[in-house]
């Protein structure tokens, strides 16, 4: 499950690089926001297996987590 997620992110990633130059930077934003949860979801999920690779910056993840409602 764990290199699933790993796969829909680098899809995630190679369509938002994409797709920047064609759409408006809102969308964009919002999109790489909700990336940015999914990492932290798989960092989550990396962390309780006891591997430590983090993919995104504290303040990246602090906003991951603000959408994602985990107080």
């Amino acid at each position: 499950m764990l290199v699933d997620l790993n796969n829909v992110a680098v899809a995630i990633r190679a369509g938002l690089v994409a797709a920047q130059q064609t759409v408006t930077n809102s969308v964009i934003n919002t999109a790489i926001t909700t990336f940015n949860a999914l990492r932290t979801v798989i960092d989550a999920f990396e962390g309780v297996l006891g591997i430590s690779l983090p993919s995104v910056t504290d303040e990246q993840e602090a906003t991951a987590l603000s959408v994602l409602a985990v107080q």
